[in-house]
């Protein structure tokens, strides 16, 4: 990796953290309910049957409620899990929100129930600490949902906090990018600029 790039991602991540950290939780409950309602009452959301989110870590938009409307709906609904063979996260069909999930090897919930294939997938909600406007993504800086993405079907929709969008970031050629964004107070269709 570029050691200029390595040190410019390392001090952006630490300037959103630092950012994030102050905001009141109020504001970043308020924020997620308005990124969850501007995915559910999108044509994405609408035209969409299997899903692949996340499961938010405590400075991520909680979209955690998408999960309980994706199974109450009748939608499939995916989470990522730690594969430790191989090292890298693959995607598991949960069922039951609590039944399904157990603390995975960052901390994080992760699905119980067998992996499967990815190719069923038509939408993915993608965690990042930032993005901008071309799509382009800031992860936490071990890669693995860039690979993760690599060969994902179907669109690919950012989720961030409205601090978080950024007008350009330090990117490199394994860095994936998403279709669009869903940060306050709207989606963002991303195109390169």
């Amino acid at each position: 990796m570029n050691e200029f790039l390595k040190t410019e991602k390392a001090i952006l991540r630490k300037k959103i953290r630092e950012k994030t950290s102050r905001i009141d939780l109020h504001i970043l409950g308020e924020e997620s309910r308005i990124i969850c309602e501007l995915l559910t009452g999108s044509k994405l959301w609408k035209d969409s049957q299997h899903i692949l989110m996340f499961v938010p870590m405590k400075d991520e938009p909680d979209i955690s409620p998408l999960h309980q409307l994706a199974l109450r709906e009748g939608k499939h609904l995916y989470l990522p899990r730690y594969d430790p063979m191989k090292e890298v996260y693959g995607i598991a069909e949960i069922h039951d929100s609590e039944r399904d999930l157990q603390v995975g090897k960052y901390g994080i919930l992760e699905p119980v129930t067998q992996y499967t294939t990815k190719e069923n997938i038509d939408m993915t909600l993608v965690p990042g600490l930032a993005f901008d406007r071309a799509g382009c993504r800031l992860g936490r800086g071990k890669g693995f949902y860039d690979r993760l993405l690599i060969d994902l079907p179907g669109i690919k929709c950012g989720i961030c906090w409205s601090w978080s969008l950024q007008t350009s970031l330090p990117i490199e050629p394994h860095d994936c990018r998403v279709d669009f964004l869903a940060t306050s107070p709207r989606i963002h269709t991303c195109v390169d600029e």
